[in-house]
């Protein structure tokens, strides 16, 4: 009886380690460690055809860092992820002239973004269920 009792007992341990081993996906680990480059900004696809053209991307990464490139300029900062919640800080940006660039919508979007989809390959950043801009991974 002694015996059965302990092979339930570690069966019971085996199973219940088991269980708590298993790691939690994050939801934003799915889009962390990539480039996004910017293919849509309020529905308006990007258009790079122009030979001074350099399409808007960013990376953010496992420790809440946030990087990019407006088009013009580079910034790092920090980004917010709870409860399904996104909040991105471009930081401290670089102060280059840019001329016609996007550059100032595509700073201000990011501050909007309260959330985000990925599908397909392409970054949806929201601001509700409103699409803000769409980015596609490199």
């Amino acid at each position: 009886m002694k015996n059965i009792t302990t092979a339930i007992f570690c069966l019971f341990l085996f199973i219940s380690l088991s269980c708590s081993s298993s790691k939690t996906v994050n939801k934003i680990d799915s889009i962390t460690s990539k480039q996004w480059n910017l293919s849509t900004i309020n529905v308006m696809t990007m258009d790079n055809k122009s030979p001074d053209y350099q399409n808007p991307y960013m990376t953010l990464s496992p420790d809440n860092g946030f990087s990019g490139f407006t088009g013009c300029n580079s910034f790092t900062g920090t980004y917010k992820y709870e409860s399904d919640k996104l909040s991105l800080d471009p930081g401290a940006i670089t102060k280059m002239h840019c001329g016609s660039s996007i550059e100032m919508e595509f700073l201000n979007l990011l501050r909007k973004v309260s959330g985000f989809e990925v599908r397909n390959n392409t970054l949806a950043l929201l601001d509700g269920s409103d699409v803000l801009m769409t980015f596609i991974s490199k």
